[in-house]
């Protein structure tokens, strides 16, 4: 079968290039496989001397590889010609709800060219009315999470399956002291792009106050791009909060293209206690996936994905619900529930060891029901049904 995948480049290290590298690694054995690509850099990861692309820092991955634009009014014609040339039986879409859209007009354009799987990263509840009528014209859709899986369903009056994303198997508590206690120090890891959507500061602000206002010790280590201001100058948030003495940066460069390699950021994990996600909206969870597999308790907003993974754990934190535009629901964390928190798993590290060590395998635990082992078993099922040419199909659902 040939399969032409849509979505982020495979080189980069966000949830949608990892997911789109995971597809492409495992479907390229049985199957003839490209990937249309946005957010690709061409100088910065050029093609070899045959014009294919490797990817996953292995020369053995290689694969067709046409960039994109990530504007549709650009990408809708290129993908467009790509199909005509490519002459895919399938198409596997990566992304959001406005992401993946345009499929819909070059299936419209070539309704019996090709099969359309749709694999929704969203734990939105909202639909943007642009683009309610896009997912009409899928043969196949899924979502990362049940919430979206809800919404869609709901809207199409069709099945939509649930397929989780999770990590891989370079992650492991090898470095990590499982019985909980090494020291009064409680160190936080958190792994989150600069944005307003993951509410640094507020934890920027919370970790600053636990360390004065009480008698304990809490490190912060925020692994993101500190070289890119974002939507914060993080710098001059540390400066605010008055926060130097206890939030720290990457070492080195930590970007969609310059990132850790898996092996480095397992020690990471490993030498942190807590793996921290504060975000408004979350498709995948998947940083806190790759801690909670070390060890990391996890220390989450109640939302998306991280609500579905944490749910009826002690792990997740009171929020405080806005709506914004079309009446979409925000929830944002609470200050003083994230202030108990922290003084909390700070307790229980320091005075009883033995339970934070039964947390940390209780974490494990959770984490391994989740893997890309499991993603793709789902994605076999969908190529499976497609093809042998059904309609509305049903996958059970990988929990």
């Amino acid at each position: 079968m040939k399969i032409l995948i849509v979505g982020s480049s495979p080189y980069l290290l966000t949830n949608n290039g990892k997911m789109v590298s995971c597809l492409l690694r495992y479907l390229k054995v049985s199957h003839n496989v490209a990937v249309a690509a946005w957010h690709h850099d061409r100088s910065y990861f050029p093609p070899n001397s045959d014009g294919k692309f490797s990817f996953e820092n292995d020369s053995n991955n290689i694969c067709d590889l046409y960039p994109i634009s990530y504007n549709h009014v650009k990408s809708t014609p290129e993908v467009y010609d790509i199909v005509k040339v490519y002459r895919p039986d399938l198409i596997i879409s990566v992304g959001d709800y406005i992401e993946t859209s345009f499929i819909f007009a070059i299936k419209t354009y070539l309704p019996n060219t090709f099969k359309w799987a749709n694999i929704v990263l969203s734990s939105s509840e909202y639909i943007n009315p642009a683009y309610q009528s896009s997912f009409a014209y899928a043969d196949y859709i899924a979502a990362t999470t049940s919430i979206a899986a809800k919404a869609i369903s709901k809207f199409y009056k069709r099945d939509v399956a649930v397929v989780r994303f999770g990590p891989n198997d370079s992650f492991s508590p090898s470095a990590k002291n499982n019985d909980g206690n090494d020291g009064n120090e409680l160190n936080v890891m958190c792994c989150s792009k600069n944005s307003q959507v993951s509410n640094l500061p507020i934890l920027i602000k919370a970790i600053a106050d636990v360390n004065k206002n009480y008698d304990i010790k809490v490190n912060g280590y925020i692994h993101t791009n500190i070289q890119d201001l974002g939507d914060y100058d993080l710098l001059s948030v540390v400066d605010q909060f008055d926060a130097k003495e206890f939030i720290i940066f990457p070492d080195k460069v930590s970007s969609l293209n310059d990132g850790y390699y898996e092996e480095d950021l397992n020690k990471l994990y490993n030498s942190n206690d807590i793996i921290c996600d504060l975000s408004l909206k979350s498709a995948t969870g998947l940083s806190i996936l790759e801690g909670m597999k070390t060890g990391c308790l996890p220390l989450c907003n109640d939302v998306g994905a991280l609500g579905e993974i944490l749910y009826g754990t002690d792990y997740l934190i009171d929020n405080n619900v806005f709506y914004g535009q079309f009446n979409e629901v925000l929830k944002f964390v609470s200050y003083n529930a994230l202030v108990k928190k922290l003084q909390y798993l700070y307790d229980i590290k320091a005075n009883d060891s033995l339970l934070f060590g039964e947390k940390q395998r209780e974490s494990i635990k959770i984490a391994n029901n989740f893997s890309e082992n499991i993603f793709l078993k789902g994605i076999e099922q969908v190529i499976a049904q497609i093809v042998n040419m059904q309609q509305n199909i049903v996958v059970v659902e990988n929990f």
